[in-house]
């Protein structure tokens, strides 16, 4: 048996009351010593944003209003994103300056496609940023990282939501006919282009699951150069499919089939679990 050199247990306090960016109530910390060899937890063995590629590009505020600047109130903060860090400051002369940063544990790709980002203020206090499944343009504030106390721990003041200004275009991949062949165009340069051959998979209660398999890869589809790749459509159910990064960093997956009424290409948004 490993030998356990060290226990402090900490005394569990409820926070309340949670302020804006994550200045809610300290929680203490339980500090637990053990021999180098131990299996590392469940949260060590996750992936930072370096790992993944995930980030959230672009400036946000907080949802509370801190202070008057002379002209006009203002967020009580702006807040940037790094692989690591989450930044805290304030717009000065149209810059943006430093107050405070939190460290970045992990960041992964939620199951509807969004973001969560879970990190660590310099007290100690955890807390979550996660994508608004109904806008990608708010990120929601939940003072914990165990998502079953999301409910009880979230925040409106202390969610964020992007900058007008830095609010970047949701792009329209289209396909079209070419011969044989099938021609994808973009009205806004997209990230990690991939087109998959789709499998059906029918359940008896008329729910359908779709398995991808990766056919053609893009690391950029741009506007100037469209992507033409060969698919085949062997049946009335035939169905293949795409996906890209959107421009708040989160997977747009989609289906792509022939119209029985005309024979025109019909693409529709579907979540499906894309391969590795």
């Amino acid at each position: 048996m490993k030998r356990v050199l060290a226990l402090m247990i900490a005394g569990v306090v409820l926070c309340v009351g949670i302020t804006a960016c994550g200045k809610g109530s300290e929680s203490s910390n339980n500090v637990v010593t053990v021999e180098k060899e131990s299996v590392p937890s469940a949260e060590a063995s996750k992936e930072t944003s370096a790992d993944t590629g995930l980030s959230i590009p672009g400036l946000w505020q907080t949802a509370s209003i801190g202070y008057d600047d002379g002209e006009s109130m203002q967020p009580e903060y702006y807040v940037q994103f790094t692989d690591s860090e989450i930044q805290y400051g304030h717009m000065k002369d149209g810059e943006f300056s430093l107050d405070h940063a939190d460290k970045i544990s992990t960041i992964e790709k939620t199951a509807s496609g969004g973001i969560r980002v879970q990190a660590e203020n310099s007290n100690g206090f955890k807390y979550t940023y996660q994508t608004c499944e109904t806008d990608s343009n708010i990120l929601e504030y939940y003072g914990t990282w165990d998502e079953s106390e999301f409910a009880d721990t979230y925040s409106g003041s202390s969610s964020l939501s992007i900058c007008v200004s830095d609010q970047a275009k949701e792009p329209t991949v289209s396909a079209d006919f070419l011969d044989d062949d099938i021609v994808f165009h973009t009205d806004e340069s997209v990230e990690d282009f991939r087109v998959y051959s789709l499998e059906l998979d029918i359940h008896d209660d008329g729910t359908v699951d779709y398995i991808p398999t990766e056919v053609y890869r893009e690391a950029e589809l741009t506007k100037d150069s469209p992507a033409t790749v060969h698919l085949e459509f062997p049946g009335d159910m035939s169905l293949n499919g795409f996906s890209y990064k959107g421009p708040d960093g989160s997977v747009k997956t989609f289906t792509i089939g022939i119209s029985g009424m005309d024979g025109s290409l019909v693409i529709n948004a579907e979540d499906y679990e894309l391969p590795d």
